[in-house]
């Protein structure tokens, strides 16, 4: 029977690294199993802009924090982090250069 749920949970991973997969039994409402844990978007977020030498736009953030796992999973993913940027602006850690490219803002010194 273990056997059995770990094959299913590898197949359900599966399906949804194909994208438009339902959400695993684990995912659905109500459960915390299985989504990014908290500050990890914000230290996602950081980590990308801090490689970077000029502005990148939300939508290239998204796609690196996709790659990393660190992405939002939400229903529109893109809004939530919009947010997370908007919030790291108004802390001093991030700028807005326009038309929604952001980069880290060199002012403020970082953390380690």
């Amino acid at each position: 029977r273990a056997e059995l749920q770990r094959q299913l949970a590898k197949v359900e991973r599966a399906l949804q690294a194909l994208g438009g997969a339902a959400p695993a039994a684990s995912e659905r409402r109500g459960s915390h199993i299985g989504r990014v844990p908290r500050g990890s978007l914000t230290a996602g977020i950081e980590q990308i802009l801090t490689g970077q030498s000029a502005p990148i736009h939300a939508n290239e953030i998204l796609d690196a924090l996709r790659t990393n796992g660190a992405a939002p999973r939400g229903a529109n993913a893109k809004a939530s982090l919009v947010n997370a940027l908007t919030r790291l602006a108004k802390q001093g850690k991030v700028r807005n250069t326009g038309r929604t490219h952001w980069r880290l803002d060199k002012s403020t010194p970082r953390r380690k």
